[in-house]
């Protein structure tokens, strides 16, 4: 499903002493079947954006467009009710910390929650337990009957995300998948979430701080700052901006910061798109063999 975000804006208790603008004139395409990554500190309106993408709330001014369904303000949501109600069968969300939202005896009842409410028969949800299980590597025969709360961070990690893929969304958003997990566990996460993109080629969102592990991941990356769009573009077209990411207090991958100093002494230069050492190494050894090769 394609997104389109049109001239959104967004503000929190509006006209009271407490007014706060989240977004403001964003404007936005993700393209179906690609990963965007969406990047930016504390308060720079990612959670605010991801909400109105799932259409969990309205903007004050602006359209959004996911797939075939469009809406805007609340009240002009009149009759459209429907419709996005059925919209939302196709968007699953894991919010920050989805293991706290975790309250099922059992880790095959907490997946089922999701496609009860949404009105699938008992048949068809034991299938996609065992199916979204099988996506995120927890076996059906050894974690099913166990309970959640007895499980690792990443274990409960996956099963909270397991939960959002048992009623097979078109469009996946994940608000940092990797926070509070250690070195291994943020890896394991996110070579997951490339498998499952590819596999089930969905429309992937994911919202994160961390450079180094967006660039590794995403086909396109949107920065967002005080509530507007800064940058969008292909990682290695966005990391060359370096002063300005760095003026908003982010900043560029550690591999990026080692190619552009060897770039300062290689020619040709070594291409931004390398975002693991592997990549590099790959290169360069490349590199070396076409210059033997002479």
């Amino acid at each position: 499903m394609d997104i389109s975000i049109i001239n959104v804006s967004y503000t929190y208790m509006k006209n009271t002493p407490l007014e706060r603008k989240a977004l403001e004139d964003i404007n936005l395409t993700i393209p179906s079947e690609r990963i965007t990554g969406i990047i930016g500190h504390t308060g720079s309106g990612k959670s605010t954006l991801i909400q109105l993408i799932g259409a969990l709330t309205f903007p004050d001014k602006g359209f959004i467009k996911v797939g075939n369904t469009e809406w805007s303000t609340k009240r002009s949501n009149k009759g459209k009710n429907k419709n996005l109600y059925e919209l939302r069968k196709h968007i699953g969300i894991a919010f920050q910390y989805p293991e706290h939202q975790l309250f099922e005896e059992t880790v095959e009842k907490d997946i089922a929650f999701g496609p009860k409410n949404f009105g699938f028969d008992e048949q068809h949800i034991s299938q996609l337990i065992k199916e979204s299980m099988e996506m995120v590597q927890l076996p059906y025969d050894i974690f099913a009957k166990r309970s959640p709360f007895e499980l690792s961070g990443g274990q409960m990690r996956r099963t909270a995300i397991a939960g959002v893929l048992a009623f097979k969304p078109k469009v996946l958003i994940l608000d940092e998948p990797t926070a509070g997990l250690d070195p291994n566990g943020k890896k394991e996460i996110l070579q997951m979430i490339k498998n499952l993109h590819e596999r089930n080629k969905m429309t992937t969102i994911i919202v994160s701080h961390s450079m180094d592990e967006i660039a590794a991941i995403a086909d396109q990356l949107v920065v967002l700052n005080k509530g507007s769009v800064l940058l969008q573009g292909k990682p290695e077209e966005i990391f060359q901006n370096k002063e300005v990411i760095q003026e908003i207090g982010l900043d560029i991958p550690e591999i990026t910061k080692l190619i552009i100093t060897l770039n300062q002494q290689v020619h040709p230069p070594i291409p931004y798109h390398c975002f693991s050492i592997d990549e590099l190494e790959k290169h360069l050894l490349e590199r070396l063999k076409k210059g033997k090769s002479r």
